[in-house]
């Protein structure tokens, strides 16, 4: 019988002891009653008989068992053979076959000697089921060994046998009761009981604690039930889950002590949530969820907190920008408050009237911006009659009659425009040109410009004298012809002295010296007696700086002539100028709506150099409407 884990060291040694000196009588008992019936069963069949007494006569176990099975195939009612092949079995370890022919020899209830046989098997069956642990089956065999056991000494050890069982099964009263009645019947075992009842008695003190224990727990009193657990792991360190046990209470006391923290810390939160200190009871109730989210309702709390903040912020957002567009509109700031209210729309778009006030803005900036081309037209109408570059006038008043046919006195102005227009366009031959004219000879000019952009210098050339064979002296076309020409001589020279390294020869030499005589002499004197020439030949050269000086004072002497504001403005950006000067010329430009490159780089200084001055001007809101608006017209 191995020892049971759950009494005490010496308990466990007593129990053990004991169990060997009943198993000792009990083996004594055994063989006797099986050595006095060897040969004193006689059933009728001769044939089992001798099977049966070879198989104990065999030393060999396979000879055992072939032995003992003959017989009982020849009489299934030999008991002791039934017995003694359990036996053989047993040995083998193979309990299920063991277990099966010890209940046939146990229910065997004829032949010589059957009480004892039936006895053999039931203490054996009884020992098989108590060592595999199944102690309420041992207990049922151990009684009905009990009832056959023949002496008073084997029944003192049956008693014996089943205290044990009733022990382990907990049942320490029946447990008590058999080792009593165990004592009574034989002195020779009497130490042994003796130390069986001490170790019962502390092993019923341990089981009635373990209990208290976990009725204790169901309730508020753990520090008492940790203390009872702690005193059963003393004296019974393995038994059942007391360490698992002790280890639960003290996490609960832990969690105990834990939510105590954390209620106080609650209740502080609750308190800041009243007073409105919303701030406090977000970073209160942020702390309880860091250490247990999911404690009361500190997350709800915390989310209706957070929104709660939030909604505050948007209100005071909504407020500060419907507030700013106000004083934008008190300002005449159109923009401003345009960019105000779309904001407090885009958040709530029923918020005050500001969709009211947003509209109010928008119809006051068109109206503004209207009055501003207007104006800028009519004063670029002005200036070209001054100029008396009445093609030009005649563009901007156009401009002027289309957005608003009564402005001022532009109908007058057109009228004296056309007047000029026509009288002066008749050729020397007293040919008078008349409207249809001049508007072709306009789209040709506006034509040629376009290609002098592009620097298609062969185009332009062909487009000019065209101009200057229909109207000698028209406009600024003798310049434009002239710079147009001593580029395209410049690109011919270039092709001509590529093709002069690829053919080699003397003919070739001297042609190329020829032809380089007649361009470059009559060029190099134009250019040093032309002021246009000389800007683009130090253009060509990259004195930009130079270059970005002679039209300046062409500017100056001229301000009505539109084609010297690209070259202009050109030589400013690779000059790098961003000074107040060059960022005068590029607002001009891009209020002219003129057509040159770079356009889109003008646009972007001319803003970012309002921005940086964080202007919230009229005139900085010009800027970018005509930065914007050239845009557009650009693109379309």
């Amino acid at each position: 019988m191995r020892p049971h884990k759950n009494p005490t060291a010496q308990g466990s040694t007593i129990m053990r002891k004991r169990t060997l000196a009943a198993f000792s009588i009990l083996t004594v008992f055994i063989f006797l009653f099986l050595h006095a019936s060897l040969f004193a069963e006689s059933p009728q069949n001769r044939d089992a008989i001798r099977w049966y007494n070879k198989g104990l006569q065999s030393q060999d176990v396979a000879d055992k068992l072939k032995a003992f099975q003959a017989a009982i195939r020849i009489d299934p009612q030999f008991g002791q053979a039934h017995f003694q092949l359990a036996l053989v079995y047993n040995q083998q370890r193979n309990y299920n076959e063991a277990q099966k022919h010890l209940e046939t020899a146990y229910s065997i209830k004829q032949g010589n000697d059957v009480d004892k046989i039936r006895f053999n098997a039931a203490f054996t069956l009884a020992r098989l089921y108590k060592s595999q642990k199944q102690y309420g089956e041992a207990v049922s065999y151990y009684q009905f060994a009990n009832e056959l056991v023949p002496t008073d000494q084997l029944k003192s050890t049956l008693n014996f046998e089943l205290a044990t069982c009733y022990f382990r099964l907990e049942k320490f009263d029946e447990s008590l009761a058999r080792a009593q009645e165990g004592m009574k019947l034989s002195s020779d075992n009497k130490i042994y009981f003796q130390n069986f009842l001490a170790a019962l008695e502390n092993a019923r003190d341990i089981a009635n604690n373990y209990k208290r224990a976990k009725e204790i727990m169901k309730g508020d009193s753990l520090l008492e039930a940790r203390v009872l657990l702690a005193n059963i792991n003393k004296k019974s360190p393995d038994y059942k889950d007391v360490p698992a046990l002790m280890a639960q209470i003290d996490s609960l006391l832990a969690r105990k002590e834990k939510v105590t923290l954390l209620t106080s810390l609650y209740n502080e939160g609750l308190r800041y949530e009243k007073e409105n200190k919303f701030e406090l009871a977000i970073a209160t109730f942020e702390q309880i969820l860091a250490q247990d989210n999911t404690f009361k309702d500190a997350s709800d709390r915390l989310a209706a907190l957070e929104k709660r903040i939030f909604e505050k912020n948007k209100d005071s957002e909504l407020q500060n920008a419907y507030t700013e567009g106000i004083v934008a509109m008190e300002s005449k700031e159109w923009t401003h408050a345009i960019i105000a209210f779309e904001r407090v729309i885009k958040t709530d778009a029923g918020f005050k009237d500001a969709a009211k006030k947003l509209q109010v803005a928008k119809n006051n900036l068109k109206s503004q911006n209207q009055s501003l081309i207007i104006e800028r037209f009519y004063a670029d109408g002005k200036q070209a009659i001054f100029a008396r570059n009445w093609g030009a006038a005649l563009v901007a008043l156009e401009k002027v009659k289309n957005i608003n046919p009564n402005f001022k006195d532009v109908q007058i102005l057109l009228a004296e425009v056309e007047e000029r227009i026509s009288s002066s366009l008749t050729s020397d031959n007293n040919t008078t040109i008349d409207l249809k004219t001049a508007s072709m000879l306009d789209s040709l000019y506006t034509e040629a410009q376009g290609y002098i952009h592009l620097e298609d210098w062969f185009k332009s050339v062909s487009l000019l004298e065209k101009i200057q064979i229909i109207k000698p002296g028209y406009r600024d076309v003798i310049d434009l012809l002239a710079t147009a020409r001593t580029n395209l001589a410049l690109s011919n020279n270039d092709l001509q002295n590529s093709i002069a390294m690829r053919n080699k020869g003397n003919s070739t030499l001297y042609y190329g010296g020829i032809l380089f005589s007649l361009v470059f002499f009559p060029l190099l004197g134009f250019v040093l007696f032309v002021p246009h020439a000389r800007a683009k030949a130090f253009t060509l050269i990259g004195k930009h700086h130079l270059a970005a000086n002679i039209y300046e004072k062409l500017l100056q002497e001229n301000p009505g002539k539109l084609k010297l504001y690209s070259p202009l403005a050109n030589a400013y950006l690779i000059n790098g100028r961003r000074d107040q000067k060059a960022l005068e010329l590029f607002s001009t430009i891009l209020k002219l709506n003129l057509n040159i490159p770079n356009r889109k780089q003008l646009e972007k200084i001319v803003q970012q150099k309002y921005l940086a001055r964080g202007s919230r001007s009229s005139e900085a809101i010009q800027a970018f409407k005509d930065a914007s608006k050239s845009s557009h017209s650009h693109s379309q």
